[in-house]
């Protein structure tokens, strides 16, 4: 059938062009159900859910305004892939009142620090003063560090944050050591731990491992597992868009180098949430998952952690959940997952650029 011809040039490019995107939206829905061991560039796409859903929402848009019936074109798309959008965007715009009963109530906060190094150029300057002041006004009851520097020779670190959060419940795993400091993981709790324990990930002595506490909240015994699950190992360069066109001319292989960056975190990251999963599946209490996952919500690795799980964001979340500061990579890679015996009263991402990351802070109950 032969375009009408009121059906110009540049609509035809568009629609074609619409076509394109939308089944690339389609497909990138893929990301979060096929293996990266099977077939990894998927989860490319999986990253660029919110450039293929903007491209589409003006298709859309475009279409309703030329008052032409192909706007269902990406409106199909867009829907087919609901699920997505709702671990990527925040709805609860109008149910954000929820009142704590007697049962446990607890206040969690999922924080990576950058080594307290903060985000200011150049020099990085030491911004344990700001998390601390920070963490002071909101006061959680269970705090999980990833990047977690104690700073022993300098700051003291665990001892200011034990003065701050009126607490000398703690867990630090430090995964490197110098002579003068440790990095690792650390959780916090004003609630009495009663046992903890870490499941490696790896045997490098990185900070991309697991630990858990178990903490007694009135007679109820919960565990709590924070984790830095693996990173791509991005520099500065990488992150920087116009860096990185810049050395895709002058140094190719810079493109080959990045995908091999991607793969490997894409592939690494499924196996740790395998041994992740089959640790909590042991767990005789509720528990509680929360950290830098270092995968969006359109992930594998990230859908196969939150099967079964209540997703914090998604229940109560407003807007787009970006929790990294990462130039053109910001994107959502910190969460708050619970088993079903918790209900989900209030959540938010405290954008404060302290770190490379904002913190993540939920109100939870244990309603069972």
């Amino acid at each position: 059938m032969k375009l009408k011809k009121s059906f110009s040039k540049p609509d035809r490019v568009i629609l074609f062009l619409n076509f394109l995107f939308a089944v690339l939206l389609l497909i990138s829905y893929l990301s979060a159900v096929i293996s990266p061991k099977f077939f990894w560039p998927l989860a490319l796409l999986g990253l660029g859910y919110f450039i293929l859903l903007g491209i589409n929402l003006f298709c859309c848009i475009y279409w309703i305004i030329r008052l032409k019936r192909y706007f269902f074109i990406s409106a199909i798309s867009i829907l087919l892939g609901f699920n997505v959008l709702l671990n990527s965007i925040g709805l609860d715009y109008f149910n954000k009142t929820s009142s704590p009963s007697s049962n446990t109530h607890l206040r969690l906060m999922t924080y990576n620090v950058h080594n307290f190094n903060g985000t200011d150029k150049p020099g990085h300057l030491p911004a344990h003063k700001k998390i601390l002041k920070l963490i002071n006004s909101y006061q959680p009851d269970i705090i999980g560090f990833q990047e977690f520097n104690s700073k022993n020779v300098i700051f003291r670190i665990c001892d200011s944050l034990k003065r701050t959060m009126r607490t000398n419940q703690f867990y630090f795993e430090p995964f490197m050591k110098t002579k003068w400091d440790s990095t690792g993981l650390a959780l916090f709790s004003k609630y009495p731990i009663t046992n903890h324990g870490i499941i490696r990930l790896s045997n490098n002595r990185d900070g991309n491992q697991v630990i858990y506490i178990d903490v007694k909240c009135k007679s109820q015994i919960i565990r709590v597992y924070t984790f830095h699950l693996q990173s791509l190992k991005l520099n500065e360069d990488d992150l920087d868009l116009s860096s990185f066109l810049r050395r895709s001319i002058s140094k190719p292989h810079t493109v080959k180098e990045l995908f091999h960056k991607l793969k490997m975190g894409f592939t690494l990251r499924e196996q740790q949430v395998d041994i992740i999963r089959q640790d909590a599946a042991k767990c005789p209490y509720p528990y509680i998952f929360m950290g830098d996952f270092n995968d969006t919500p359109g992930s594998y690795a990230f859908n196969q952690m939150a099967t079964g799980m209540k997703n914090a964001f998604r229940e109560k979340g407003t807007g787009i959940g970006k929790t990294f500061n990462g130039g053109f990579a910001s994107s959502q890679i910190d969460y708050i997952l619970l088993s079903q015996q918790f209900s989900v009263l209030d959540y938010q991402i405290i954008r404060k650029e302290i770190s490379d990351h904002y913190p993540v802070l939920s109100d939870v109950m244990l309603t069972r």
